[in-house]
Formats: structure tokens, sequence, C-alpha cells
């Protein structure tokens, strides 16, 4: 632009005499570059600052592609862990399921054993009943009606007499029948506990004074 404005003058001085006219027109010729040159500085700075913008623009871009990545990733690995833990609880489900089956199992094994043994016990002492009082097993005496009589257990009075435990289950109670004679053709039936379902796996003993002491569930 200094080169331009120094052709202008050149010009100007080259003329035998120059006039006010002259003058002038150079003066505004020169401010003319002048406004041109400063417009031009000024674009020049305004491409700058936008160039500027625009860098940080493309780099928060950048900086946000890298953060959609990295969310992306995480809920992937929170999906995979999801998927994970649900399987390792539905095995554990179906683990405590089968823990659970095979205690019931057990549990019925170990009461069937109970109740067998409960069974030939009673069959050992009515044999012996039998056998005491020179008479043969008869017919089975009803003591009362209901579904009753399960888990029973039988033992001796001091006179030789049957005393019986067992589970009513009509009303889920705890019951004891004392027999008046070795026959069992009268007796006395007690409710020992009634307090909710109660009177399962009887085991009864008498003391020494003849008194009956029941273990049950």
């Amino acid at each position: 632009m200094a080169c331009c404005i120094a052709t202008l003058v050149g010009l100007h001085l080259s003329s035998a005499t120059p006039t006010s006219s002259d003058i002038a027109l150079l003066q505004s010729q020169v401010t003319q570059l002048q406004q041109q040159a400063s417009t031009t500085n000024t674009s020049a700075t305004k491409i700058q600052a936008l160039e500027v913008k625009l860098e940080a623009q493309v780099q928060r871009i950048a900086v946000l592609e890298q953060a959609r990545v990295d969310h992306s990733s995480q809920i992937n690995a929170l999906t995979a862990r999801a998927a994970d833990h649900a399987n390792t609880s539905q095995v554990a489900d179906v683990e405590a399921q089968l823990t659970a089956q095979s205690v019931r199992i057990e549990t019925v094994e170990a009461t069937t054993v109970d109740t067998a043994s409960q069974l030939h016990e009673q069959t050992v002492l009515l044999k012996s009943l039998s056998e005491l009082h020179g008479t043969a097993l008869g017919s089975p005496i009803v003591l009362e009606d209901g579904y009753v009589g399960w888990y029973s257990s039988v033992a001796l009075s001091l006179m030789d007499t049957p005393v019986v435990s067992y589970y009513d289950d009509t009303n889920d109670d705890l019951k004891l029948a004392v027999c008046g004679d070795a026959t069992c053709s009268t007796s006395i039936l007690r409710i020992v506990d009634s307090d909710g379902d109660v009177g399962w796996y009887t085991s009864l003993a008498l003391t020494s004074s003849g008194y009956p002491v029941i273990s049950y569930h």
C-alpha cells in the first residue's frame, strides 16, 4: 500500500506546478487508500477471530464425541454386568429351591423312619400286652371318632394299663388317653395342648410315680 501512495505522490510532484485541486485530489486518494488498508486489517482480524472460534468448536465437538463414546462404553459395561447379575441370581434361586427340596425330602424320609419305628415299637408293645394278659390281639379299640391317632406313643402305667399320647388332626390338638383296664374298654381323654397346630411326633414316657411326660412338635 505504501508503494501505491508513493507512486501517486510522484505523479503529482512531476507536474510543473501543482495546484490546490491536485493537492486535494491527492489527499482524497491517500484517505481512500488508508481506509482500504484499515478495512483490510479489520477483515483480517475478523477472519482470525472466526478461525479461533471455529477451532474451539472443533475441539468441543471432539470432546463431546469422546464423551459420547465413553458413555456408550459405560452403558454396555453396565448392561453386561446386569445380565451377569441376573444369571447369577437365577442360578442362586434355583440352587436355593433345590436345597429346600432336599431338606423337605430328608424331613419326609426321617418322618417315615420315625413313624415306622413307632409302629414297630407299638406292635411289640401290644404283643407284650397280649402275652402278659394271656389274650390274643383282637379288634382295635376306637377311643374317639374323627381324624385322630396320628404320631401316637404308648406306655404302660403302674397298673399295666395303656396310656396313649396322639395327635388329633381334626382339631390340631395334642391329646392323652388313659385306659381304665388292660383292654382299654374304658378310657379318659384329655386335651394336653391346643395352642395352635400342636401334637406332631409325640413321644410318651411315664415317671416312676406314673405321671405322663410327652415330647412333641
